[in-house]
């Protein structure tokens, strides 16, 4: 497998994450791609071009899913079984993102919201006076994580301790 990973895989592999999903969509109503305004020939495509990659060993298998409306219209797995189960790793981000985005779009989400507006806990953050020192007292933030913040990983928040 080659370590340097192409756009085009990339985001190959985003497709690849959300259509491993299946199980989780498994009663998802199906239609002809016809009916949804897909080109059956066109979905055709989407083998040959899985399968080249895959011959490269440019990736070991891949299970694609193509939804429509709600309604699978296209599904397959290439070289793997159909319930494989595929590692997610650093992906949740960009699909949080997404889903965000699409809650912004429908109202349901402000990026100037703040963080603390749905985990109250976070309400009364504090911060290093001197973020160059560990040692250094906290005080209050001057203004709390937003929404943005978290989208944009400028949050301040790390993952693990790193004073010890």
């Amino acid at each position: 497998m080659n370590p340097c990973i192409p756009r085009r895989h990339a985001l190959a592999g985003v497709l690849l994450t959300l259509a491993s999903l299946t199980t989780a969509w498994a009663d998802l109503p199906t239609a002809s791609p016809a009916a949804m305004g897909l080109s059956t020939e066109r979905l055709k495509r989407i083998r040959p071009v899985i399968q080249k990659e895959i011959d490269n060993q440019q990736m070991p298998g891949a299970v694609v899913m193509v939804i429509r409306k709600g309604a699978v219209v296209f599904s397959d797995d290439i070289g793997v079984k159909h319930d494989a189960i595929f590692r997610a790793y650093s992906m949740t981000k960009p699909m949080v993102s997404v889903l965000a985005m699409m809650m912004v779009e429908e109202g349901q989400l402000q990026l100037a919201d703040p963080v603390a507006k749905f985990l109250p806990a976070l309400a009364k953050q504090t911060v290093l006076a001197d973020p160059l020192n560990p040692n250094s007292p906290t005080v209050p933030a001057v203004r709390g994580t937003t929404v943005h913040d978290l989208l944009r990983h400028t949050s301040g928040l790390t993952y693990a301790e790193f004073t010890r």
